[in-house]
């Protein structure tokens, strides 16, 4: 904490190449949100909150460090900014209101908070339905290239603890939290504006990535979503919608869709464990994916369509990887089912049909299915495969 009320005496008044590097390639992102309130994490001595007090929004703005907190709180003054200043550390809990912000930006902080995670989940809690976060850090390859955060005063130069966080570890933060990735953007060195560029660095940092900019947004919100899978399309019914309603009306923490196969080719699927029966919907115990053959708990077998809360999120941040080393949603299901979440399947209607397009020959089977079917060309289709059958 001293050394960054050191560096709080010259940190607005001495050139800093990241900040004016950031600030090329985030400004633009930040300029273009619309919303009315606004959470500055770490906001140091006020760049970025006095940035959008100045157009309008209602910043409430968090800055543990009292040396620069004073001199934001001293610039706001000046110009009778009304911001919002909160005395917390980003490693605890933030005492803010949930889903009370449409904007939160965390700017050039995560590389000095130790709890990444806790610290991302935070500021999702906090965003409003549709709410963007706006992260800028110095980029981990540039700490790794032996770049930590540093300043100097007095002709001495002073360097400040970075956290050994990955890019990785960044952006699986936001997606564990539930957040949709809007903008990844590493700015090499060498990418540097030429205004900015000194010697030392396009010497020995041009092919190193220098600074971290992400933006992310809360598409779900706390209400129910669906999950479905590219890979499969289900023809005629209307099997999402009396998921939906099944879901609503039962308090499930998920909802799945599942088929009857043949128990021979149960093995193929993830497979669900009914609880108390089956029939057109039913609860489950246990849910496992693509089960060894001869273990398979029913013949019940996922069609990959779900109905989930956003208790999912804290599943899948606690699932650990599955077959061939992968994150499966199975598994995440398995977590609600174990923490005791209610967790129900809705069966396929009889005029509901899968079809599995994730390979060639499903793809092919599937299109020609299609084709036939088509009120304009499907006679066309059917006498050219007539004809090329007596051919074969």
């Amino acid at each position: 904490m001293a050394g960054y009320s050191r560096w709080a005496k010259s940190y607005d008044t001495t050139f800093n190449t990241l900040i004016a590097t950031e600030e090329v390639y985030s400004l633009d992102l930040l300029d273009s949100r619309a919303g009315a309130t606004a959470l500055d994490a770490g906001a140091g001595t006020g760049r970025i909150a006095l940035k959008l007090a100045r157009r309008g929004w209602q910043v409430t703005a968090i800055e543990p460090n009292p040396g620069m907190r004073a001199i934001a709180e001293r610039a706001a003054a000046g110009e009778d900014l009304p911001i919002r200043f909160v005395n917390t550390s980003l490693e605890d809990a933030i005492p803010v209101e949930s889903a009370a912000f449409d904007l939160v930006v965390c700017a050039l902080t995560l590389c000095h908070v130790a709890n990444l995670t806790g610290a991302v989940s935070e500021f999702t809690r906090a965003m409003a339905p549709g709410a963007h976060l706006l992260i800028t850090d110095v980029h981990p390859d540039f700490i790794a290239a032996g770049m930590p955060t540093q300043f100097v005063e007095g002709g001495k130069t002073y360097h400040l603890p970075n956290e050994p966080h990955s890019r990785d570890e960044y952006l699986q933060a936001v997606t564990g939290a539930g957040l949709t990735l809007c903008v990844v953007r590493d700015v090499p060195g060498c990418e540097v504006p030429g205004e900015f560029e000194t010697e030392f660095m396009r010497k020995n940092f041009g092919p190193v990535n220098f600074a971290l900019i992400v933006l992310a947004r809360e598409f779900v919100g706390d209400e129910p979503f669906v999950v479905a899978f590219g890979d499969t399309i289900i023809r005629g019914g209307n099997l999402v919608r009396r998921m939906i309603d099944s879901h609503a009306q039962s308090g499930a923490a998920c909802t799945v869709a599942v088929e009857q196969v043949p128990p021979e080719d149960a093995h193929r699927y993830g497979v669900v464990m009914p609880k108390d029966g089956m029939g057109r919907e039913f609860a489950i115990e246990g849910i496992v994916e693509k089960p060894p053959r001869g273990t398979e708990p029913s013949n019940y077998a996922v069609v990959p369509r779900y109905v989930v809360n956003r208790e999912i999120f804290d599943a899948i941040h606690l699932t650990l990887p599955g077959k061939a080393n992968e994150l499966w949603l199975a598994d995440s299901i398995e977590v609600l089912i174990k923490q005791q979440h209610l967790v129900r399947c809705v069966a396929l209607a009889p005029e509901e049909v899968r079809y599995d397009i994730g390979n060639f020959e499903t793809y092919f089977k599937a299109f020609i299915d299609f084709a036939l079917s088509d009120e304009m060309y499907g006679y066309l289709v059917r006498q050219y495969l007539l004809r090329k059958a007596a051919s074969l």
